[in-house]
């Protein structure tokens, strides 16, 4: 009896020194994020349960800037994981100053010192998508351990964040060449799930998709002869497009042409039809990749019918930043309204395709610097529009 009130004493003592340790980790993390206004919001934001009010406040706080990173880099080694992630996801959005390696630094530091597979797939996905990172391999390789769980990594109540885990530690794996790696990817590409084959499909990068073309041109013809996965159809399809068009092969944009003009000529009949195309669009702006500019060129040059698709991307991409604009849209842009409606009169272009009203749109981002649909009456039309496209590129001969 006596030994079990010594045991009972002891595991008090340790749950005691335990609830110590944790309140003293709780307090100095609080302390990074104290000191100014602006910490205290992010402290605020790291800290609240309603995600909405979360997103209120860091609009009030705006842009993260690098002297706030001690505080991110605190969040992200807190024992509540929702405090990891928000700390991991702000830490990839924080701004650097000019010809400071900072952030950076900090990024890929937090990459090889996490065991969090969910700090792993948003820091990894950041670090393997920036076009100037030359050393990525060597830190991803030092968290081989960390991969294998992102690969199994589950959130039930966040599917999308999962996929996003996961598929980013199937390319990581590709990447530095881990073990069976090559035999995971190959599997999960045959399965029927569609969770687990959208994975597999946005793991593939511009310099690996190659080597599986055969195999997604199968899957392609498979979704369009009404194979049935286990989940969405549709997010198959789209993750597909993606894959497709990071390969950019002559081949593979093709197969992307077929697959979209089947929707395009079916467009105004059937719902699915039009539900796909719009999807496709929303998929290919909300995920981003400088690869997919080549194609959106193609098939503009190439008249094919889903042109406005390619104005509308290529215009929106270049507003986003996402590739800078230059002559070559320019270009294309003036020839559009050139060939359609001249007038400057808006009652006019009621009626409008949609190229010139998206480039027109355009040269009125490219003269402010900035556009909004409350900015809407102030486009320049027709003519207008046209003189404002000729004088960029006076202005920028050499772009």
């Amino acid at each position: 009896m006596r030994w079990i009130k010594k045991l009972l004493r002891i595991t008090l003592v340790f749950l005691f020194v335990i609830v110590c340790l944790l309140i003293i980790r709780n307090c100095q993390e609080d302390k990074t994020c104290q000191g100014t206004e602006q910490l205290e919001l992010l402290r605020r934001y790291l800290r609240i349960s309603d995600q909405h009010k979360g997103n209120d406040l860091l609009l009030i706080h705006g842009s993260i800037d690098e002297s706030e990173m001690p505080c991110l880099v605190s969040a992200i080694k807190s024992t509540n994981a929702k405090k990891r992630r928000r700390g991991a996801e702000l830490l990839v959005l924080t701004r650097s100053k000019p010809d400071s390696t900072l952030v950076l630094d900090t990024q890929k530091q937090v990459l090889q010192s996490t065991s969090d597979p969910a700090v792993f797939g948003i820091l990894a996905k950041h670090l393997m998508d920036a076009p100037y990172q030359t050393d990525i391999k060597a830190v991803v390789s030092q968290q081989l351990p960390l991969i294998k769980q992102a690969l199994v990594y589950r959130l039930e109540d966040d599917k999308e964040f999962e996929s996003q885990v996961q598929s980013t530690a199937l390319r990581a794996g590709v990447l530095v060449h881990m073990p069976d790696i090559d035999k995971e990817l190959k599997n999960r590409l045959e399965s029927n799930q569609a969770d687990v084959l959208v994975v597999s499909l946005e793991s593939l990068s511009a310099s690996t998709v190659k080597t599986y073309l055969p195999r997604l041109k199968i899957i392609l013809a498979q979704y369009e002869s009404g194979q049935a996965y286990v989940g969405t159809r549709e997010s198959v399809f789209l993750a597909l497009i993606g894959a497709l068009l990071r390969a950019q092969t002559p081949d593979a944009y093709e197969w992307v042409n077929q697959a979209l003009e089947k929707n395009f000529k079916n467009y105004k009949q059937t719902e699915g039809a039009r539900t796909e195309l719009i999807a496709v669009r929303n998929y290919l702006f909300v995920s981003p990749h400088p690869e997919y500019v080549d194609y959106f060129f193609d098939i503009i040059k190439k008249e094919k019918k889903i042109k406005p698709l390619g104005f509308d991307l290529l215009i929106t991409y270049a507003e986003k930043n996402i590739y800078p604009a230059d002559s070559r849209l320019v270009q294309a842009c003036l020839q559009v309204i050139k060939s359609n409606q001249l007038s400057t009169d808006l009652r006019k272009h009621f009626n409008d395709i949609s190229e010139q009203q998206s480039c027109e749109q355009f040269f009125y981002f490219l003269d402010k610097g900035h556009y909004s649909m409350e900015e809407e009456h102030l486009i320049k039309h027709g003519k207008d529009a046209i003189l404002l496209g000729e004088q960029w590129l006076v202005q920028h001969h050499n772009q």
